[in-house]
């Protein structure tokens, strides 16, 4: 069953609730009710493991759970079917059964962002297992639905109960009224009890149920599997082919800062004059400094899209592993803009005339070192995601981290010119690269978290 004991749920420096206790057993529903600001979605995601609780202690997160909010979960630019199999790692084919379940047969290859509030909630419930019986966590699930789409939600609440799951609703329409206008099968007398919190954090909140509740945890199926490495590596495919689509949806991302680096390294002359000697000689250190500037503003806001839309959320309720999406996030910016602006600082290079020895020197600098530019930047912006009014500011501070980098990676293509060795140059570069890419997934997976408190 779900306890709850002693929790006090806090949100930004406001304290909403204090002393809670309860425990929902298996094949019930908690509604929670309240006035707007008494912290009913703050509950809901603590419990679902979204958020960290200020004090006490929760077993939500031993299920399976599930979430619908109230608004948002996946980005817009994806397609109903990508989203599918993104949140339910099935293939295209079982993603459009589960939509054609739903109503949603006619919307199946249409960017999700052009749909209506309602269809985009359908998108959600039909990402939800049919056999589970975890916890089905729901922020206002009745908004936006038409009849057809609530009565269809009451159906899955009947589904999660008959399965023996536990359903958690936060609602201003008491389940009461719908299910009197709706002809789904469902005895609130037996199997419903209601939390009712008034936005007074000083007074314990009670659960209040007429019946007596026993301890029958032993009987509800725990999610403790622990994943394998081929499980690892399945979401590993899966969040590479997210970061795809999206990449194919918004090649602005990509285009938009190589546009940008070869208008400011080719106007670069037109204010330094057109001495090859000084051209050659700021070479390597122009455009290194250009790659720096182009990757930062087209880096440090790499998770606020994911953020903002509720995407992230679905991935920590839904086990997927936020170590690998932080990697993967750094590694396909990397991939599709460090790569690329190494591949265009070729053509760079020989309009600055550099040597053929330089410019490959160039090349091999900024596959390395973007990287570690990359995982860096990747640290900061999850760093920004709790400085959201400070985006500036984090931005700034990868100056001091990157310089040593530019430094690095301009020395290098100087001993083109001097003949000396660069094995020590390129060894530093690699380390940082190596370094950064270890510690990157720990540190955002814990400022992602710290974010969403």
């Amino acid at each position: 069953m779900l306890s709850v004991d002693e929790l006090f749920v806090k949100k930004f420096n406001n304290l909403l609730i204090s002393h809670l206790n309860l425990t929902v057993k298996r094949g019930q529903i908690l509604e929670i009710s309240g006035v707007n600001g008494s912290g009913k979605t703050s509950l809901i995601k603590v419990l679902a493991g979204i958020s960290q609780q200020l004090k006490g202690k929760h077993n939500g997160e031993k299920f399976e759970r599930y979430f619908i909010p109230s608004a948002g979960g996946f980005r817009d630019e994806l397609k109903p079917t990508e989203i599918i199999q993104h949140l339910t790692d099935c293939d295209k084919k079982g993603a459009e059964n589960r939509l054609k379940e739903v109503g949603l047969a006619a919307v199946l290859d249409i960017q999700s962002g052009d749909l209506s509030d309602g269809q985009k909630k359908r998108i959600l419930l039909a990402s939800l297992s049919k056999s589970s019986n975890g916890i089905l966590f729901a922020d206002e699930p009745f908004n936006s639905l038409d009849d057809t789409g609530k009565k269809l939600f009451l159906s899955i609440v009947q589904n999660f109960l008959s399965n023996d799951g536990i359903v958690v609703i936060a609602t201003h329409i008491p389940l009461k009224e719908l299910l009197m206008v709706h002809d789904v099968d469902i005895s609130l007398e037996s199997c419903c009890s209601r939390l009712s919190l008034n936005g007074n954090s000083k007074h314990s909140m009670n659960l209040l149920t007429e019946k007596n509740i026993t301890d029958d945890s032993n009987q509800l199926s725990f999610k403790s599997e622990i994943p394998s490495l081929f499980d690892y590596f399945k979401q590993l495919i899966s969040f590479v082919k997210r970061e795809l689509s999206l990449l194919y949806k918004k090649l602005s991302d990509v285009t938009l800062p190589l546009v940008f680096l070869w208008m400011l390294i080719t106007i670069l002359p037109f204010g330094v004059g057109q001495d090859p000697d000084i051209l050659r000689n700021i070479a390597s250190g122009a455009i290194w400094f250009g790659t720096v500037i182009v990757m930062i503003f087209a880096t440090i806001r790499i998770f606020e899209l994911d953020f903002n839309s509720g995407a992230i959320e679905q991935l920590i309720v839904r086990n997927k592993s936020i170590p690998i999406y932080c990697l993967t996030k750094s590694f396909t910016n990397w991939l599709f803009l460090g790569l690329t602006i190494s591949v265009v600082s070729i053509p760079l290079g020989i309009i600055y005339d550099l040597g053929a020895d330089a410019v490959f020197a160039l090349f091999c600098s900024l596959v390395i070192g973007t990287l570690a530019i990359s995982n860096i930047l990747t640290i900061l912006a999850a760093l920004g995601l709790m400085a959201r009014q400070a985006q500036v500011l984090v931005g700034i501070l990868a100056f001091p981290l990157i310089v040593p980098l530019i430094v690095f990676g301009s020395a290098i293509v100087e001993t083109s010119f001097t003949g000396t060795n660069p094995f020590n140059l390129y060894s530093v570069l690699l380390g940082v690269s190596l370094l950064t890419t270890l510690i990157l997934p720990a540190i955002c997976t814990n400022l992602i978290k710290l974010a969403l408190d």
